[in-house]
Formats: C-alpha cells, sequence, structure tokens
C-alpha cells in the first residue's frame, strides 16, 4: 500500500483508511480460519460441517461460529426445546416432535450462539475460501 500524500483531502484519506482496515480484517479471518482448520484437522476443540456445528450448538459448547458471508442453509427448529436440526430431520431428537422448517438457519444458528454468550464472525474473500475447502459452516468450543 502507498503512503498517503501529506495534503491528501479527508475523502482520500477515509478510502484509504477503509481499504487499510478492510485488509487488517481480512488478515484476521484468514489467521481465524487457519486456526480453526487447524484444530479440526487434529481433534482438538474445532467442528466443521453442518451436523457436527449444529450438535456443538445444540450443546452449548460453541465459542466462535464462523461462516461465508452469503451463506444461507436451511434446517429446522424445535419450538418445544429449541433443539436445532439437519435439514433432514423431521423429528427433534431430544423430544420427538415434529421441527419447524427453517429456511434462514444461518441467522438461526447466529442468534442461538449469540444468546448464549458466544461469539460469531462471517469471513469473506481468502479465509471464505479456504473455509469451504473443508465446510459451509464451523465452530470453535469453549475451552
Amino acid at each position: 500500500m502507498r503512503p498517503i500524500p501529506v495534503g491528501a483531502g479527508t475523502e482520500e484519506i477515509l478510502s484509504r483508511t477503509s481499504e487499510l482496515q478492510l485488509r487488517i480484517e481480512r488478515a484476521n479471518e484468514l489467521e481465524t480460519v487457519r486456526d480453526l482448520l487447524k484444530e479440526v484437522r487434529t481433534g482438538g476443540r474445532a467442528v466443521a460441517g453442518l451436523s457436527a456445528t449444529l450438535d456443538a450448538i445444540n450443546q452449548g459448547r460453541v465459542w466462535n461460529l464462523i461462516y461465508s458471508q452469503g451463506l444461507r442453509l436451511s434446517g429446522g427448529v424445535c419450538r418445544q426445546c429449541s433443539v436445532l436440526v439437519d435439514p433432514a430431520d423431521e423429528h427433534c431428537p431430544v423430544c420427538g416432535k415434529p421441527v419447524e422448517r427453517e429456511e434462514r438457519m444461518v441467522d438461526q444458528m447466529a442468534r442461538t450462539v449469540l444468546e448464549r454468550g458466544g461469539h460469531v464472525e462471517m469471513v469473506d474473500g481468502p479465509a471464505a475460501e479456504a473455509l469451504w475447502q473443508v465446510a459451509e459452516v464451523a465452530a470453535i468450543m469453549h475451552e
């Protein structure tokens, strides 16, 4: 990145600072995804894939939910016991009641994680590409 000229106007300064901020954000996202994937490969404190991530969310173990920007997933929610389920499941694995279809599953997953004190990170660019090589969604667990 080239230096900002001394006589640069406010617009140019804001534009260049935003560009720098975005670069830093993308680098941090990539580092997070690389750490996550290392944990998944070594059987550490991370899971990848929809089913494994839903299980971790349902058990209250998710510290950080990570997914690619623009990801759309469907699934189901048990309104009786609030369990999130894979799209193939028609009945809750906990109480056996029919589940309600959820077309905005990523939003539901994120909401559940946030309500339980976890974090949610949507990644883009190289981090999203790295994540997609393994799974559409993943999570880092509490220690």
